[in-house]
């Protein structure tokens, strides 16, 4: 198999990645995309009508590029709306009668594991343990790392659509659901928290979209866009993500719209997602956000070069 694509079937957005394997076995990229479908728009428990309409759409759109390139094998997976949802057997079975492809659903620890291996390849770790975190838009994972080996993972349903829809129900959020929000993340994170204090942490590592958007915004604020470019991974200081959080954190979303560095389809949910990071900072007292370029797709992709 020297051309393939790894499709992540997320809560919010489809990431297709094509590849072709190179003699020497490096990974040449020959497409990427990611668009945003919202599977989770009406709940994650339930694909909608109309979300599963879109994501059928796209994925025939992908089933284009997928041919356009040749590709060889298609590894696709759904992760937090294809876990839960109770119409997900159907979604699956449409995509494959109408596509061709086949969409396999992971558990919550399988995709901390590709997360970290993802993060691992982008972030360079060392023998102390580092928090990875990944905030999607149905779950988010934690995973407590270093280098060689993980040494606790867990996935929590504090996706930011599943957390915007419970807490942000104004159109600015208020300092009332915001305190909820955070009341919430106590209780819920508890097994977290002690197991960051079995295993104290010097790093955190954040993957995806809010972490991405979050570097996005600071090179628009601090440096230039230019900065980002080419880049696996950028370091966010604490002040320069607390100078972002104050900027977006009581702005409606008509406001947020028309923010540099904040893409449209991240708008509506990352007030709660900037909520759940500044928690996870206050928490565990680093100065510093390691983001990441790689996450899910990538640790499946690394797996695959490795196996």
């Amino acid at each position: 198999m020297s051309r393939f694509a790894i499709l992540d079937i997320g809560t919010n957005t489809f990431h297709l990645l094509i590849v072709e394997k190179q003699p020497d076995g490096s990974p040449k990229i020959l497409f990427k995309t990611e668009q945003f479908v919202k599977l989770g728009e009406e709940s994650i428990t339930h694909i909608g009508d109309a979300a599963f309409e879109r994501g059928i759409a796209l994925l025939k759109t992908y089933r284009t590029q997928l041919d356009k390139y040749k590709v060889e094998k298609v590894i696709a997976f759904g992760t937090a709306a294809i876990r839960r949802a109770d119409n997900s057997a159907q979604f699956i079975n449409e995509a494959k009668k109408q596509t061709g492809i086949e969409i396999k659903k992971i558990s919550g620890d399988e995709e901390a594991q590709f997360i970290y291996y993802g993060a691992r390849w982008a972030v360079e770790l060392d023998e102390h343990p580092a928090l990875i975190m990944d905030i999607g838009g149905g779950s988010t994972e934690f995973i407590i790392a270093n280098k060689e080996k993980i040494f606790w993972e867990h996935s929590y349903p504090l996706g930011a659509s599943v957390l915007r829809q419970a807490y942000n129900r104004h159109n600015a959020m208020t300092n009332t659901e915001i305190k909820a929000l955070n009341d919430y993340l106590e209780t819920t994170l508890q097994p977290l928290i002690e197991q960051l204090k079995k295993h104290p942490v010097k790093k955190l590592v954040g993957t995806s979209g809010s972490f991405d958007t979050l570097a996005e915004m600071t090179s628009h604020i601090f440096y230039t866009p230019a900065i980002l470019k080419g880049k696996i991974t950028f370091q966010i200081s604490k002040s320069q993500f607390e100078k972002v959080y104050d900027t977006v954190i009581s702005l409606t979303l008509e406001e947020r719209l028309q923010l540099k560095g904040l893409k449209k389809m991240r708008a509506e949910m990352i007030v709660v997602a900037f909520i759940v990071i500044k928690f996870i900072i206050e928490k565990i007292g680093v100065n510093e956000i390691n983001q990441s370029e790689y996450a899910l797709k990538e640790g499946i992709l690394w797996s695959i070069l490795h196996t």
